[in-house]
């Protein structure tokens, strides 16, 4: 009988041990999620940093092209014909 009384000890022992271990991974669990949250959204955040980067790029490289004369008349037309569109868009996006 006391052997049967033992094993129930060690048994509710494991039982407590198992939830404080569940508890302590449950509270990892939420920790690591939002650290992936906070990082997809600093990714999300550069990767908005290098299109705005690049588009600059390109309109200095036009801009650079233009007054040294290089890019001809018809193509700085077409650039700059596709960045009105573009912010027609964008004004249409900000507008709804």
């Amino acid at each position: 009988m006391k052997t049967f009384e033992t094993n129930i000890v060690r048994i509710e022992d494991k039982i407590k041990n198992l939830v404080k271990q569940l508890q302590l991974l449950a509270d990892e669990n939420t920790g690591l999620r939002l650290e992936v949250k906070e990082l997809r959204e600093q990714i999300d955040g550069q990767k908005n940093k290098i299109k705005e980067l690049d588009e600059t790029n390109k309109i200095v490289k036009l801009a650079d092209g233009i007054q040294s004369g290089i890019v001809d008349n018809e193509e700085a037309k077409m650039k700059i014909n596709e960045y009105i569109r573009e912010i027609d868009r964008c004004i249409a996006i900000l507008s709804d």
